[in-house]
């Protein structure tokens, strides 16, 4: 599959690209995209697209047909080396954290409570934080 579909499942995917900064080219791309057979709908993002497909639908021959109406996207894709993907690990450090915090409440260490509650609030402010700029 194409670089540039960073996301799929059964019913969605999701389209990430520098060149959908541009806002011509991104209102040209979800006008293809609202054409094609099998798409239920379309969200945009900062530089993404999400796209609610219908079951059956052909994501090859939609992202084909997309790469022929969009020039440059399947090289601007190429071209883009995003950061590292650290969400795993900080999923498992904001799980464990919290996990900590609970641990240290029941065992009634209130200081250890505090400050590990600090950290949760730390790693879950910076997990969405994270999330509102992606999307």
């Amino acid at each position: 599959m194409s670089e540039y579909l960073v996301h799929v499942s059964r019913e969605r995917a999701r389209l990430r690209s520098p060149i959908f900064g541009d806002d011509a080219v991104k209102v040209k791309a979800m006008e293809y995209l609202q054409k094609q057979q099998g798409i239920a709908g379309i969200k945009p993002g900062m530089e993404s697209i999400l796209i609610f497909m219908e079951p059956g639908a052909d994501l090859p021959k939609i992202l084909t047909g997309l790469e022929e109406n969009i020039p440059g996207l399947k090289e601007s894709a190429q071209a883009w080396a995003p950061l590292p993907d650290m969400r795993k690990e900080k999923l498992h450090a904001l799980l464990a954290s919290g996990v900590t915090t609970v641990g240290l409440l029941l065992f009634g260490l209130k200081h250890a409570h505090a400050w590990s509650g600090g950290l949760f609030t730390l790693l879950a402010t910076n997990h969405i934080w994270d999330r509102r700029k992606r999307f």
